[in-house]
């Protein structure tokens, strides 16, 4: 720790570079010129010794007083023996990692090797001998719909549509039997023949199968670009549908999650289903960890809640209460005010001879109201009793 004036600090400052000064007084040079920034010092700009050195002459500026006298002592504190080993910490963790020669791990301490993932075959037949029941249920109403297409005088089916609902046909069946054979559910529409629903981990998986839509943009001819009611005037292409016979599965879960494959110009589907029976699977643990863990808070939440609404009740049970008590304590005044009236009342009645019998059955009237309205009249247990069977909806204003 080190005691200036602004002079001296003044002096230093421009007689050599700042970091010097700051070596010297065990500080960093930002600091520095922090403390002569907040004690009015000029200081020399950034290039100034750069220039000196050069062979260039500056005039030195003056040191203007302050009306702040607290400003004219400045306190420098030094690094700590923690702040020096803080800095040497920082410095060698910037500094480039030596180069040593790579070593092999002793076998004891060798990570261990990760799991294997499981390789599925799948075999995707090329002719539907026995097929699954939904893919049976689909022939059957593809036959009786192209049989009602030809009595309607309807479109034929083309051949790449048939050759596409086989292809279809063979794959979904492969799937589906895997995926029965492998413990799980496979539920679809009875109409349409490439949708429908798997149930992995009681997870419900919707899935399409369907050919695989490109789009590519064709720029518009002059006549078109020409035309302002075409386009709006603002588009300079048109989008292109294009179908090239590619089949793609898409399967999505209920929180949004979609898994995707499709034919790919090396391996078409049918050598794949294996690999799409395991990401199914995937999706349907994820889609099933994600249910426990929105089950999980849903159940927090509703304890939370619970709680919240026990806290409720208490209080307002407990206010309810509170206010019974009041009312009792009242009550307690009152009667005490009337017990004591009718103690003046017969005190007078007496002095003036006039306790007759009417008078004493009136008393008894007063008294008997008065040990009815009384709170305290079967003792300070049933007083208790009274006011703890107030509930919370005794009140209602």
């Amino acid at each position: 720790m080190r005691t200036l004036t602004r002079q001296e600090l003044f002096e230093a400052a421009w007689d050599r570079p700042l970091t010097k000064v700051a070596a010297e007084l065990g500080v960093t040079s930002t600091a520095l010129r922090k403390t002569c920034d907040r004690h009015l010092i000029p200081v020399p700009r950034r290039g100034y010794w750069a220039a000196v050195a050069s062979g260039k002459v500056f005039r030195r500026p003056k040191l203007k007083p302050v009306k702040d006298g607290r400003l004219e002592q400045i306190l420098i504190r030094g690094a700590t023996p923690a702040m020096t080993a803080a800095m040497a910490i920082r410095k060698a963790r910037k500094a480039p990692p030596a180069k040593d020669t790579p070593q092999d791990p002793p076998l004891e301490e060798a990570a261990p090797a990760a799991p294997q993932r499981e390789v599925l075959h799948v075999v995707v037949p090329t002719r539907l001998k026995s097929p699954h029941r939904l893919i049976a249920a689909w022939i059957d109403g593809d036959r009786r719909m192209r049989e009602s297409w030809g009595r309607l005088g309807g479109r034929e089916v083309s051949e790449q549509e048939a050759f596409i609902n086989g292809r279809r046909q063979l794959l979904l069946d492969a799937l589906f039997k895997v995926l029965e054979q492998r413990g799980h559910k496979v539920e679809a529409d009875q109409w349409l023949s490439y949708q429908g629903q798997l149930r992995i981990d009681r997870q419900g998986l919707d899935f399409t199968l369907l050919p695989r839509v490109t789009y590519r943009r064709e720029p518009l001819t002059a006549a078109e670009l020409a035309d302002p009611t075409y386009g709006n005037g603002r588009r300079r292409y048109r989008q292109i549908r294009e179908e090239n016979g590619e089949l793609e599965l898409v399967v999505k879960d209920t929180f949004g999650t979609k898994g995707a494959w499709h034919d790919d110009g090396e391996q078409l589907l049918e050598l794949r289903l294996g690999e799409v029976v395991l990401g199914i699977e995937d999706l349907g643990q994820a889609a099933a960890a994600v249910q426990a863990r929105r089950s999980e808070e849903e159940r927090v939440r509703r304890e939370a809640e619970h709680r919240r609404a026990e806290l409720e009740s208490q209080r307002r049970r407990d206010a309810n209460q509170w206010r019974r008590l009041r009312e009792l304590a009242q009550r307690d005044e009152e009667v005490q005010r009337v017990r004591r009236f009718m103690v003046t009342v017969r005190a007078r009645a007496e002095a003036e001879g006039g306790l007759d019998e009417e008078m004493l059955a009136w008393l008894s009237w007063a008294d008997a109201w008065i040990a009815a309205w009384d709170p305290l009249t079967n003792g300070a247990g049933q007083l208790m009793q009274r006011v703890k069977q107030v509930g919370e909806r005794d009140y209602r204003d």
